[in-house]
């Protein structure tokens, strides 16, 4: 990932939980990185990234309850509507997640 983002998005469920789903180049090489992030009260609890060989890895900083509970339930709840790249985003990485500690 380098530089600033294509896309930023944010997403919110009540006043702490915040979404926010990044798109950026990749750096090295084609492609971009799609990126999952959750936070709470302003502090990272985890996050996806799907990169370009399309495998989905998912980095837990705090916790990954709440991050999983919304992928699993198509981020019920959060506002705005999502969009169709987050939608797509979603779809793909549904199930597919591998951990990387």
């Amino acid at each position: 990932m380098s530089g600033q983002p294509r896309v930023k998005e944010r997403y919110s469920k009540g006043p702490l939980e915040v979404i926010f789903y990044i798109v950026y180049d990749r750096t090295g090489g084609p492609g971009v990185d799609v990126v999952l992030e959750h936070k709470i009260a302003g502090r990272q609890s985890a996050h996806i990234t799907l990169h370009p060989d399309d495998l989905p890895r998912f980095r837990e900083t705090r916790t990954r309850k709440y991050l999983v509970e919304a992928v699993d339930n198509q981020m019920a709840g959060f506002e705005p509507a999502l969009s169709d790249g987050l939608r797509a985003f979603l779809s793909k990485i549904r199930g597919r997640v591998v951990f990387d500690g």
